[in-house]
């Protein structure tokens, strides 16, 4: 139903073989000849000539035919690894699924680690091919705890290998996150703000991405939680 200034136009489209009675719901009756569209009230009007089943019409039987032979099959190679958000997952894998819940240790500081990676606990994905989205930036969201250690600061740095050669072509590292002396998962984001950039983004083409996260500061290891609770957004589609 259609109202303009206070009128109403009723429209019905019966797409089938048989003739339908249509009520709306403040109790307008209309009446929609088989394959006909109808309007009816301020603006009326009737057409169409639709071909459709019944009011329950049942799937057709649709005889096979032969298809030529193609001279020639496109060949496609479908995209690896294409979700851009990444989870942390058992075995280094930075992964496209959740996958199931887990814990990795890192490494105490050996004095003060601040910007500089020390026995980091290491997550990679590879055979990327993304397109980056201009503007965009890299945002993670990770659980650590360090339990009731006072002093702990945990660190990470994010590197991207644009073509899988080896050589990381953006590296980024972002400031500590200083945990509290209470059992419990802390949230460690990019809101902390990088400390570090070098190099540009581009296309990943067979590309590799790889997270690194240790201990800056703090003489008791820390725990990162695995799963779907840590995980690292690309700034690709």
């Amino acid at each position: 139903m259609f109202s303009k200034n206070g009128a109403r136009t009723y429209v019905v489209a019966n797409i089938t073989d048989a003739a339908l009675t249509v009520t709306f719901s403040d109790g307008k009756v209309v009446a929609a000849p088989a394959g006909r569209t109808v309007a009816t009230g301020a603006t009326s009007f009737s057409g169409g000539n639709a071909t459709g089943g019944g009011i329950n019409p049942t799937s057709p039987t649709v005889s096979p035919t032969t298809s030529p032979t193609p001279t020639s099959s496109p060949t496609t190679t479908p995209p690896t690894g294409g979700n851009p958000v990444r989870y942390l997952q058992t075995g280094g894998v930075l992964a496209d699924a959740a996958g199931s819940a887990g814990t990795a240790t890192v490494a105490k500081a050996s004095g003060s680690n601040d910007n500089q990676p020390h026995s980091p606990t290491t997550f990679t994905a590879t055979g990327l091919n993304l397109t980056y989205r201009a503007g965009a930036a890299t945002a993670f969201g990770i659980a650590v705890d360090a339990g009731t250690s006072v002093g702990n600061a945990t660190q990470v740095r994010v590197s991207y290998d644009l073509t899988g050669d080896g050589t990381f072509d953006r590296v980024e590292t972002f400031r500590y996150f200083a945990t509290d002396p209470v059992t419990g998962w802390e949230r460690y984001t990019e809101a902390a703000g990088q400390v570090t950039t070098t190099g540009t983004f581009g296309n990943l083409t067979n590309g590799t991405v790889k997270v690194e996260i240790w201990s800056a500061i703090g003489s008791a290891a820390s725990t990162v939680s695995l799963g779907a609770l840590s995980t690292v957004t690309l700034p690709y589609q």
